[in-house]
């Protein structure tokens, strides 16, 4: 969550020399989550060098942009340069060094004339950053519709894998990959899914509703009242059921007025006649509460009338 600045890119660069120089990314994992874990917990093996010519003190210097913590790592591409012609002083060119031709020096000198060219044009580089990371957004959210479209719960969840390998930082797949984790009873899971979504975007309204129902199923009603309202506020376009749910745990805390003010506000918008139905119930429920059964009852039948498959609406009428 901290500011972002050009010791990220030195540090995305050394992933790219060390793969141009091994054959291999530094950071490998069998599933998206695992290459995340790698990149904030791991360091990456030692380079594994065929040429006997190559200076030895390379290790180190792609070591140190290597670092996890930002502040011990190069702090722009000309202190990274300097540390590799250290080591290798003859790529600057005023020093004529007879050697034969080897694949591991060439990817070197490629490496450090990238260097150079991202130290002064780095105003280019974010335009094709940007550009590349709109185009990965557009990939991730193809492949996360793609899933949503798709029975096969096995396919379902490959794609949304492949979508946050595409773009990490789209946070809907997450969110629909700890839906699947909850079917599947693995709460832990889901739950960590869910809060990375909203980690990624704290305004969406998706992952916040599926926190404040982990909340509501372990009758943690005040923290439930919290996530849900903050769903309200989000960038959902229907706040129908989030606003069902909030209303739901008002009236197991006892305050069906402010059930009531809150399906108040949703009920007009609520297309589906699911949702319409358990709004009207609830406001039954509210109006109960305060003592006005004739009230209730009425909208109980309402809802009945819109969505009848709610078994405990055939209880409250009959009761």
């Amino acid at each position: 969550g901290r500011k972002l600045d050009a010791r990220s890119d030195l540090f995305s660069l050394a992933t790219i020399f060390h793969e141009m120089l091994t054959g291999m990314h530094p950071f490998r994992g069998e599933h998206p989550m695992a290459v995340m874990y790698s990149i904030r917990n791991e360091t990456p093996k030692p380079l594994k060098l065929q040429s006997g010519d190559f200076p030895v003190g390379l290790q180190g210097a792609i070591d140190r942009a290597f670092e996890k913590e930002v502040d011990k790592r190069y702090a722009d591409a000309d202190a990274f340069r300097d540390a590799i012609l250290a080591v290798a002083p003859e790529l600057t060119g005023t020093t004529v060094v007879e050697r034969k031709s080897s694949p591991v020096r060439m990817a070197l000198l490629v490496g450090i004339v990238s260097t150079v060219v991202v130290g002064i044009g780095i105003g280019g580089w974010n335009v094709v950053q940007k550009s590349r990371a709109a185009a990965n957004r557009t990939a991730a959210k193809n492949l996360n519709q793609r899933a949503m479209n798709t029975n096969d719960p096995v396919l379902q969840e490959d794609l949304l894998r492949q979508a946050i390998e595409k773009d990490p930082t789209f946070e809907i797949p997450y969110n629909n990959l700890g839906y699947i984790a909850e079917s599947n009873r693995n709460f832990f899971a889901a739950d960590s899914l869910y809060r990375q979504a909203v980690r990624l975007n704290p305004h969406y309204s998706g992952g916040l509703h599926n926190i404040g129902n982990r909340f509501f199923q372990n009758e943690r009603y005040d923290s439930a009242v919290v996530y849900y309202r903050r769903a309200l506020r989000g960038d959902g376009p229907d706040s129908s059921r989030t606003g069902n749910q909030l209303a739901a745990v008002l009236i197991r805390q006892q305050r069906p007025t402010d059930a009531k003010e809150v399906i108040a506000v949703v009920l007009p918008a609520a297309k589906d006649a699911d949702v319409r139905g358990y709004l009207l119930m609830n406001l039954g429920k509210a109006l109960a509460a305060e003592g006005d059964s004739t009230a209730a009852r009425a909208r109980w039948r309402e809802a009945m009338e819109i969505y009848p498959n709610i078994p405990e609406l055939r209880e409250l009428l009959g009761s």
